[in-house]
């Protein structure tokens, strides 16, 4: 699903800082894995600059890493969902876990961006505003 460029702002340090394909690319591998030291998303985000970099740019990072992480999915057998690892902040994930994870995740980063919107449309609204909350 192709980002909007007012959801852009809310995402591009998370996604486009880390891929999503790493969690569910390893249990091929093995039945269990360690996971990786996690990444400082706002070390990452800095230290790649995104807020210097065309939206459009971040843009079309975050749908092919997205496509990337899609075609691993698909290629996933159902066994491949029961592997995990352990992840040094959270202990035990299964791939399943990560992917229901990803479902939550998107809609957090959905409903951030609602909020925003009403919040930037809340002051120019004059008295319409007491229809809120009726």
């Amino acid at each position: 699903m192709p980002f909007s460029l007012i959801s852009l702002a809310m995402v591009k340090a998370t996604h486009v800082g880390g891929s999503f394909s790493d969690p569910v690319a390893t249990p091929r591998g093995s039945d269990t894995h360690s996971a990786k030291k996690p990444n400082d998303q706002n070390e990452v985000a800095r230290g790649r600059r995104d807020d210097m970099k065309p939206a459009a740019k971040l843009v079309a990072e975050l749908e092919r890493m997205r496509a990337e992480s899609v075609k691993i999915v698909r290629g996933l057998a159902a066994a491949d969902l029961k592997r995990g690892g352990q992840h040094p902040k959270v202990g035990w994930l299964r791939v399943e876990d990560l992917l229901q994870e990803w479902v939550h995740h998107d809609r957090n980063h959905i409903k951030q961006i609602l909020s925003n919107v009403q919040a930037w449309a809340w002051p120019h609204m004059g008295n319409s505003q007491k229809f809120s909350g009726e």
